[in-house]
């Protein structure tokens, strides 16, 4: 008898909303553990699935510093090779995606596929101090 090998890309139908209510239940004073929240968490999880990058992306390195092509357009690859040329001069980091609060992470979420494109507005949004809603709003499609 074989047995289906178990995903764990997709959880089982009904799941999300299983947890979610286990969760409130178990930590009652806390707050966050809707089942649209942890489709969140799920989503920044799979975002970014080398924690290393989580902590140690940005760091020191101003937004303006982000590499841009004419027109204001960020460079593919060029603010990963500018944060590897940090790491290795042993530039003390701190992550943009850590300084962020958890609602400008899922605006990120929501419109962005590719990290160097997170990471580009994200830092924008600390070097402007952007509201979700301005972050929002000046995500040009």
């Amino acid at each position: 008898m074989s047995e289906k090998p178990v995903s764990f890309t997709e959880p089982p139908e009904g799941y999300n909303d299983w947890l979610a209510g286990d969760l409130r239940a178990a930590f009652p004073e806390m707050k966050g553990f809707s089942r649209t929240n942890l489709l969140y968490m799920r989503a920044f999880a799979a975002a970014w699935p080398d924690t290393e990058t989580v902590h140690q992306l940005g760091g020191q390195m101003a937004a303006g510093a982000i590499v841009q092509q004419a027109g204001g357009q960020f460079e593919p690859g060029a603010i990963l090779h500018q944060l590897d040329a940090q790491i290795e001069r042993g530039g003390i980091l701190q992550a943009p995606l850590a300084q962020l609060p958890w609602r400008h992470h899922c605006v990120l979420l929501d419109k962005f596929k590719m990290a160097e494109e997170r990471l580009w507005y994200a830092a924008k949004a600390i070097e402007n101090n952007w509201s979700r809603n301005t972050l929002n709003s000046v995500v040009i499609w």
